[in-house]
């Protein structure tokens, strides 16, 4: 029961934390959210490894310093004053197929990242495409998401059982 009350109060700070301004309604409002996502979705199996944490917390960093780069790299694309950009699609090779949670982690990161979106996957799950704000340069968004994947399916292999099931 306490990992789910951490749970609870975990998603009423990330609540917060996104809410247009922070106040003791939004956090009441958070509290009631994570507890009936909690509810819902029934309480954490497993437990909690300092590996697992870590590993969480490192792939929340590189979530937010990709999010904040690319973001300002969209302000210089549209605020520039030529607008030298040429939206495109990428087709990012994967090499192997990724396991469903690392594919979900990859596709994420990459959505999140300001000026591209997965647009859909290939059959044989090796490949992405990827829309892009400023295709120009196809080669340096392909490196970006391989980075991606690197950090995303190491944090996902960091926190999973050999059976597949999250640690």
């Amino acid at each position: 029961m306490p990992l789910a009350l951490l749970l609870v109060a975990w998603l009423a700070v990330v609540w917060v934390l996104v809410a247009d301004r922070p106040s003791v309604g939004s956090l009441a409002a958070g509290l009631v959210v994570g507890g009936l996502v909690v509810a819902v979705l029934g309480p954490p199996r497993g437990r909690i490894t300092a590996a697992g944490l870590g590993s969480s917390l490192a792939l929340g960093a590189t979530v937010l310093v990709r999010t904040v780069r690319s973001s300002v790299g969209v302000a210089r694309v549209i605020l520039g004053p030529a607008r030298r950009f040429r939206p495109g699609l990428v087709v990012v090779p994967l090499g192997k197929p990724l396991p469903g949670a690392g594919l979900a982690a990859v596709t994420v990161l990459t959505t999140l990242s300001p000026g591209t979106v997965v647009l859909d996957v290939s059959e044989d799950g090796r490949s992405l495409y990827v829309h892009a704000i400023d295709a120009r340069d196809p080669e340096a968004i392909r490196r970006e998401v391989a980075a991606g994947t690197a950090e995303a399916v190491a944090a996902i292999a960091r926190t999973t059982t050999p059976g597949g099931r999250r640690a």
